[in-house]
């Protein structure tokens, strides 16, 4: 889509921005394209403090601090089958890893310090030669940080068993699963700048393991 005349746009190769100023609403809307499909689409708006801009322009006030220049911010991050490869591009990592990512998540707090809430799920996901089913990670705000769930699920690709009659290593609780699944859940610390410095993280790990081959897929050369 083209935006709205009266508009400033960004039109790059792989997606365009575009926002207004109306009646003291400041909106943006940020879509990344792919194969002719939005595969991410990220909305939002904030009211900016009009007046204290002005009277800070005609030297008549202070230098409005962002908390008191934005309010009422909100907003949603959608990921529609969004591709890892896509992400790759913008991302460096060497990992053999594949799949697309679907989800939303909501937008509070204010413009220069974001908060999520929402979740996503990893579409045909790979790791090396297993199927990574199910993929899913919610992300829920605390004062403390972000409350984490993630699940991780291995099995053989098809014709992957076949071809390797032999049982792979995995570093499993239960030897009996050759498989695996993971279950990461807790409390990661963040500030309102994304800093991961803070004290208190606060994880736990469950489930039948990783196995050693999905773990060779993330952290490439780990053998």
């Amino acid at each position: 889509g083209q935006p709205r005349s009266g508009r400033q746009a960004l039109s790059t190769a792989r997606g365009w921005l575009d926002g207004g100023l109306d009646d003291g609403v400041l909106t943006a809307r940020l879509v990344l394209n792919q194969e002719f499909q939005a595969r991410m689409e990220t909305v939002a708006a904030t009211r900016i403090d009009i007046q204290a801009l002005r009277r800070w322009a005609s030297g008549e006030g202070a230098r409005p601090t962002p908390k008191a220049l934005f309010s009422d911010f909100g907003g949603a991050i959608l990921l529609k089958q969004l591709p890892i490869a896509t992400i790759r591009r913008f991302v460096p990592f060497r990992g053999d890893v594949d799949g697309a990512l679907a989800g939303a998540f909501a937008l509070s707090g204010s413009p220069l310090a974001p908060r999520l809430q929402g979740g996503i799920n990893v579409m045909n996901a790979r790791a090396g030669q297993l199927r990574v089913e199910p993929a899913t990670l919610n992300l829920t705000p605390v004062p403390a940080g972000y409350l984490v769930e993630a699940t991780l699920g291995f099995a053989e690709l098809p014709g992957e068993r076949a071809s390797n009659p032999e049982p792979r290593a995995t570093c499993a609780v239960e030897p009996e699963d050759p498989a695996g699944k993971i279950q990461l859940t807790g409390l990661v610390p963040v500030d309102d700048t994304f800093s991961l410095d803070r004290p208190g993280l606060a994880l736990s790990l469950t489930g039948s393991g990783m196995p050693l081959a999905a773990i060779e897929a993330f952290v490439p050369g780990l053998a």
